[in-house]
């Protein structure tokens, strides 16, 4: 069961009880600017989508961007979609995130939980 418990700028907060009895609160990012097929797999709750937001967050904390941000270019707001640019267009990544492993380990999360 889900029920509405706030909402931000970036999203509304579910509180939603697992399978296993256990009480959560879930952030559902406004995924306005996402392509089709993430809006589902974001509205599910599953180890999957768990990993995904577990990568989510790790690259807000480690980028100080938010999930989707519109004052940026429009091929820039999603942080999702700009991150995967960088690797995906050999783009320059800044040397202290490549080599940083909790940005590795939150592109990986992203990348194979797809």
């Amino acid at each position: 069961s889900k029920a509405l418990i706030g909402e931000g700028s970036d999203g509304k907060v579910y509180y939603a009880a697992l399978e296993n009895g256990k009480a959560v609160a879930v952030k559902k990012l406004d995924v306005s600017q996402e392509p089709e097929s993430n809006v589902e797999f974001l509205t599910q709750l599953t180890q999957k989508s768990d990993v995904f937001s577990f990568g989510v967050v790790l690259l807000e904390l480690l980028t100080s961007r938010k999930p989707v941000d519109h004052t940026k270019p429009r091929a820039q707001q999603s942080l999702v979609t700009w991150v995967n640019s960088l690797f995906l267009f050999a783009e320059p990544v800044q040397e202290h995130l490549r080599n940083d492993a909790c940005f590795v380990l939150g592109m990986l999360s992203v990348l194979l939980s797809h």
